[in-house]
């Protein structure tokens, strides 16, 4: 009888763990993307090896609203229509500025460019 009632406590545990592992594996595999234009970008200057942005006002509200939202998600930020850089978000985000830490060469290439031709202000890292 004993035995019977451990085989069964295993089956429910058993049973328990692998309906709550889906949900988190569904998480995961689920992402969000942000992609932040030019319209978004005030100021940027590559220092270094790593870029760093300072968002427009409605570039940073579109960040921080996307963080508000998604609160344990996956978040993949895009630059340009670059990938960025993808972080899990675990706090709200009420940042101006972005720090791009070994950005990818095409990234690079997007962005110097964009620098050279538009009305960006170039700035000294913050």
């Amino acid at each position: 009888m004993l035995l019977r009632l451990c085989v069964f406590t295993l089956v429910i545990i058993g049973a328990a763990c692998s309906v709550q592992s889906q949900p988190v594996n569904a998480q995961e595999s689920e992402g969000l993307t942000v992609n932040l234009t030019s319209e978004a970008i005030e100021a940027a200057v590559i220092s270094e090896g790593d870029i760093w942005l300072k968002l427009t006002p409605s570039g940073s509200s579109q960040l921080a609203a996307t963080a508000k939202d998604n609160l344990g998600s996956q978040v993949m930020i895009h630059v340009l229509g670059h990938e960025a850089l993808s972080m899990m978000v675990v706090q709200d985000m009420a940042s101006e500025r972005l720090v791009i830490r070994h950005p990818s060469p095409e990234l690079k290439a997007v962005l110097t460019s964009f620098i050279r031709h538009s009305r960006t202000t170039v700035l000294h890292p913050w």
